[in-house]
């Protein structure tokens, strides 16, 4: 049986969009953003790891669970303020949600995936059904 591993990566400065509506028991501001990876023709869904760049107060932002609905085609990422901080905190500008306030300093994601798939190099339709 053979090994195939496929590894990717990009960036992805994206459209950073307010969470509406965060799930119950979350009660500082989230925030989401959908990175594509189709153009890498993964054949399963890979495993994704992430980090943050941006021009301030990035470093904040614990992403290490932030990778959401994964697929072969891409992911989401959802980011929340620490406990305790408000957009107030990281902005002078009282006006700003926390989308506004990662596009302004413009957020983005590093990331890299890898893709570890067991066949035989004959049976790729076989692999594709499993997926």
């Amino acid at each position: 049986m053979n090994t195939n591993r496929k590894i990717a990566c990009g960036t992805h400065r994206g459209f950073w969009k307010n969470v509406s509506s965060p799930n119950p028991g979350f009660n500082a501001p989230h925030i989401w953003l959908h990175v594509d990876t189709s153009e890498h023709e993964f054949i399963c869904t890979p495993k994704y790891f992430i980090t943050l760049f941006g021009n301030n107060n990035y470093w904040l932002i614990n992403c290490s669970d932030a990778v959401y609905n994964e697929n072969k085609n891409g992911f989401d990422v959802y980011l929340k303020l620490p406990e305790g901080f408000m957009v107030e905190d990281l902005s002078s500008d009282q006006e700003s949600s926390f989308a506004d306030f990662a596009n302004r300093e413009e957020w983005g994601v590093y990331w890299f995936a890898l893709e570890i798939s067991y066949r035989a190099p004959q049976v790729f339709e076989a692999l594709q059904a499993a997926c």
